[in-house]
């Protein structure tokens, strides 16, 4: 069944990334918090590529075969609940969507689509007919978005809660959850990033013979590429390096911070970005998204390494996401870059999941204060 998106992401059997709101009005049983949840809220929806490669939305036979109907439309609170269900399927590319933005499929495929199933594998399914979800879905009188946001905990940007007037808050920062393993570098402190990348590399030669040459070196070039971005605006850099016996992965991230103050005109300031990557987009792919948190657009293409260290001919994955301030005034940047583009969807699967689940940190000001 054709219902075109841009994108998907491949799910992983052990990321969690949904609406807590969904989970936790199907582990209640309640119809209406279902409804005001997929309403106001992202549900997971599995997907498939068609002939031409576009992403579908993707139905299953019915377990139910009594009905007139054969197929059903499977949602999911989380991509934990998707991976339970698909098992060892080897089709496992999913969307966020609003749960409203599921009525013109819905409408589309009404004579062949008889239940839709939330969660079907667990850990709290439930089962309606298209016409109950098709009615729940349609806005109601007292739906207002902004307060239902502002009233549900949120954990990242999937479900993160949001002032109940952004104009009178200011975005200081992202959160980015990063595991033990990242080392991450600090970079508005001179003094301290300094101390970091010596310790860095003190890290990384620890288990090579002495090579004063080679830290002197390592140190200078990690220096000044910290210096390099802190004068760009860059807030940290982050390195996950893990090696074994036969094998090495490496990716990095930085973060750079861009307040630019009010939009000018109707354009906000992520699609003049938008535009502007358009123009020069190349060989590279750009894809956007929205989460309830803000939209955000994600441009990944492979270049070459770095010319100071002699790289020119490594390939290097290279993926920008950009993200929109809450309150319109800015733009951030989260830049990874790995050299394992043979492994690009799970490195892109990786990568998602770290900006989904970041959080805004955001200063409320005085209400009557001029901006």
């Amino acid at each position: 069944m054709s219902d075109p998106v841009d994108d998907g992401i491949l799910v992983d059997r052990t990321s969690e990334v949904g609406s807590a709101a969904l989970a936790a009005a199907l582990k209640a049983t309640d119809v209406a918090a279902i409804g005001q949840a997929l309403r106001h809220d992202y549900v997971v929806v599995p997907q498939l590529r068609g002939a031409g490669g576009e992403l579908q939305v993707r139905v299953f036979e019915s377990e139910h075969p009594e009905g007139a109907t054969p197929y059903e439309l499977c949602l999911f609170s989380s991509t934990a609940a998707l991976a339970a269900y698909l098992g060892d399927n080897e089709d496992r590319e999913f969307a966020l969507q609003r749960g409203s933005s599921l009525v013109p499929f819905l409408e589309q495929y009404r004579a062949v689509i008889e239940r839709v199933v939330f969660d079907p594998a667990g850990p709290h399914p439930m089962m309606a007919i298209a016409d109950d979800v098709l009615a729940s879905l349609r806005p109601r009188p007292g739906d207002d978005d902004v307060a239902w946001v502002a009233s549900t905990p949120g954990g990242g940007l999937e479900e993160a809660a949001l002032p109940l007037d952004p104009r009178n808050s200011t975005v200081v920062g992202l959160d980015i959850a990063l595991s033990r393993e990242w080392f991450v570098i600090e970079l508005e402190d001179a003094a301290a990033r300094d101390e970091q990348v010596s310790l860095l590399v003190r890290q990384q030669l620890s288990a090579l013979a002495p090579s004063p040459v080679l830290r002197a070196e390592l140190e200078r070039w990690l220096r000044e590429s910290c210096a390099r971005a802190a004068s760009a605006s860059g807030r940290f850099l982050a390195y996950l390096l893990q090696r074994n016996e036969t094998a090495a992965l490496a990716i990095n991230v930085a973060m750079y911070w861009h307040s630019l103050g009010p939009a000018i005109g109707d354009v906000s300031h992520l699609d003049r970005m938008a535009e502007r990557l358009r123009s020069t987009l190349g060989a590279g792919v750009l894809v956007g998204a929205e989460t309830l948190a803000g939209p955000f657009i994600r441009h990944s293409r492979v270049g070459a390494g770095a010319a100071e260290l002699g790289a020119t001919e490594t390939p290097l994955l290279h993926v920008d996401y950009w993200l929109q301030f809450p309150d319109l005034r800015g733009l951030c940047l989260l830049s990874f870059s790995s050299p394992h583009v043979g492994i690009e969807p799970q490195l892109l699967l990786l990568m998602d999941n770290i900006v989904l689940t970041g959080a805004w940190v955001l200063e409320t000001d005085q209400p009557d204060q001029p901006r």
